[in-house]
């Protein structure tokens, strides 16, 4: 194109190349940004009225980049993440680019003046600073409810988050149970016969020192590897765990603390039943597990003391033996044995002695329940 005086004139032309409703001017192929609509039509995340997201980007073509993501206060403190970052904006985690500086912020969504404290990335490049006094009363732990503040109230409502978790487990089981069954009356009696084993379960046995910590831990570590096994795998995953448990009760604190190679680990639980192809998930399986229960054994002379550890150390496996690994139960009841152990004692770590008695009662009384509730229903 032509001026009037024959001189070229550029040529522009307006475009929406990313397609997201917005367009842009461009002359000589070159963006005008004060033409343009869309300030990066390459792009269909970044137009005017787009979320602004932690990105180092203007997204929404105001001309500010990424204002308004440090929604939290930050303290003092901070660490850096390595390769990709995160925010946290409430309720949901989105990936950022590398280079930006995670902290551990503090909420207070119910503005019931405890705080909650949370990891988050905060949109700042490296070398930027970011300080902020820490807020004092930190601890709660459902910041989305005003009737849960104190350190006390968060654990009572800790516990029941997950006595009812683990019950909505035991309610799914026994559905699914009932839904495979091929008559009501074998529905009734995998049902009964799945709880029956459970209930002969000790979730808070007596234990001295260090092995009623670790108890919950050991337990949950060995269903927790067996769960996926198949039937006949996991017949023998339990009989392996039960020659680790045995050849622990002679082992010294240095033996068991002495990490066997993965071949020779899978001898000492395998024994001659160890094969290199047929059995490599049983082996995994069972080498990890001889690994977790030798760190738990090994630790307790450390915390209960050279002259406690040989004795502790039995009770512990005594109790764990009274946790029984393989049943006779139907093969559909036995599928989902490991899976309910595992999640019960998974729940079962960490709670304090009130809170975990708290806890296995509430699921025994369950257990009673939804026994007394199959036997007075007709098959």
């Amino acid at each position: 194109m032509l001026s009037c005086s024959g001189e070229e004139l550029p040529e522009t032309h307006t475009v929406d190349r990313d397609r997201d409703g917005h367009s842009a001017v461009y002359t000589d192929g070159e963006l005008v940004p004060e033409l343009s609509e869309d300030c990066d039509d390459d792009s269909s995340k970044t137009h005017p009225g787009a979320e602004e997201i932690c990105d180092g980007e203007d997204n929404d073509c105001d001309g500010e980049v990424d204002e308004g993501l440090l929604t939290v206060e930050i303290p003092s403190k901070c660490y850096r993440d390595q390769g990709s970052c995160r925010y946290y904006d409430y309720y949901n985690w989105r990936s950022t680019p590398s280079g930006y500086t995670k902290f551990t912020g503090y909420t207070d969504h119910d503005e019931d003046g405890v705080y909650a404290k949370r990891p988050f990335a905060a949109c700042l490049a490296d070398g930027e600073e970011v300080t902020q006094e820490v807020p004092e009363n930190i601890g709660d732990c459902d910041d989305n409810n005003p009737r849960v503040q104190s350190s006390g109230e968060c654990i009572v409502f800790e516990t029941q988050k997950r006595t009812s978790n683990v019950k909505a487990q035991i309610d799914d089981i026994l559905a699914r149970l009932s839904a495979e069954a091929e008559d009501p009356s074998e529905a009734k009696a995998t049902q009964l016969a799945l709880i029956d084993i459970l209930l002969k379960i000790e979730l808070t046995p007596d234990l001295p020192g260090y092995a009623e910590v670790y108890y919950p831990y050991s337990v949950a570590s060995i269903f927790n590897y067996g769960e996926d096994l198949g039937q006949r795998d996991r017949e023998l995953f339990a009989e392996g765990i039960r020659n680790v448990l045995e050849k622990s009760k002679t082992q010294s604190t240095e033996e068991l603390g002495r990490v066997p190679s993965h071949s020779k680990a899978g001898d000492d639980c395998l024994g001659y039943k160890r094969h290199p192809f047929s059995y490599a998930p049983l082996e995994s399986a069972c080498v990890d597990t001889d690994y977790q229960l030798r760190g738990m054994f090994a630790s307790i002379e450390h915390y209960d003391g050279a002259a406690a550890a040989e004795a502790n150390r039995a009770a512990l496996i005594t109790a764990i033996e009274a946790v029984k690994l393989d049943t006779s139960l139907p093969s559909s009841a036995a599928l989902y044995y490991p899976y309910i152990v595992s999640s019960i004692f998974k729940k079962l770590r960490d709670l304090g002695d009130s809170q975990a008695e708290s806890f296995s009662k509430d699921i025994k009384a369950y257990l009673l329940q939804a026994r007394a509730k199959l036997e007075r229903n007709p098959s």
